[in-house]
């Protein structure tokens, strides 16, 4: 089972590899703290507010050249991450903080799993259905990540993770990718580059628009209405 030191770790590398040196150097400062005192406390100073670790976002603004499906991967692995080590962090506070580690490592990954749907816009003139590739991307690193983060049992298990999502493009996961590309069509929904406001509608040209989020059901992306339930495409 992975541990604090081991999620701080694989933190920092991603950091690093990001390009992202002010938080790289916090999380050093994080890795230096528990290996001469097996003390958290700073790491957990990292979070709240403005401007905190809960804002970082990785994109090309960050100086590091990065396509669409590795900005999704390794934002999604920032997350859980992020989620992991404050977590773990918080256990060592308690009485035998590692037992409530390894149940707060399973409670962030089964969270994970339970929130996997899939993003985009639907007009509420005509039906039409979009999501866009990074949508896509996001849904299969939400699928992949979990799963792989629960098999990890040191920090090189974890920056491997990292590794996965700067390429992305491993045969893996490119067949995942044609099998929801695959049904995410099959569902009704268009899949575009674009990454702006569905508005106006490019099939009718109505500004009556709305965000919406799809479950996958049987090999088939269902629309989430509310309050009424789940609505297929089509």
């Amino acid at each position: 089972m992975i541990t604090y030191f081991h999620v701080i770790k694989a933190l920092e590398y991603l950091l690093d590899q990001a390009g992202e040196l002010q938080w790289r150097d916090w999380l050093r400062a994080d890795i230096e703290l528990w290996q001469s005192e097996n003390d958290a406390s700073h790491h957990l100073n990292a979070y709240g507010g403005m401007g905190s670790l809960n804002d970082l976002w990785i994109s090309t603004w960050n100086g590091r050249v990065l396509s669409e499906s590795q900005k999704s991967w390794i934002n999604e692995t920032l997350s859980l991450f992020r989620h992991l080590a404050f977590q773990t962090a918080q256990c060592l506070k308690k009485k035998n903080g590692g037992v409530f580690s390894r149940i707060a490592v399973n409670k962030v990954l089964r969270t994970a799993r339970g929130n996997l749907h899939l993003d985009g816009w639907r007009c509420l003139n005509c039906g039409y259905l979009e999501t866009q590739v990074d949508g896509v991307e996001r849904f299969l690193a939400k699928e992949v990540l979990p799963g792989e983060i629960s098999r990890a049992k040191t920090e090189s298990d974890l920056i491997s993770i990292v590794e996965m999502g700067f390429s992305s493009q491993l045969s893996e996961i490119q067949k995942m990718r044609e099998q929801v590309n695959a049904q995410v069509v099959e569902s009704g929904i268009t899949v575009t580059e674009r990454n702006v406001w569905m508005r106006p509608c490019p099939h009718c040209g109505s500004n009556n628009t709305e965000v919406c989020h799809w479950l996958r059901i049987r090999r088939r992306f269902a629309l989430v209405v509310k309050p009424l339930g789940i609505r297929f495409p089509g």
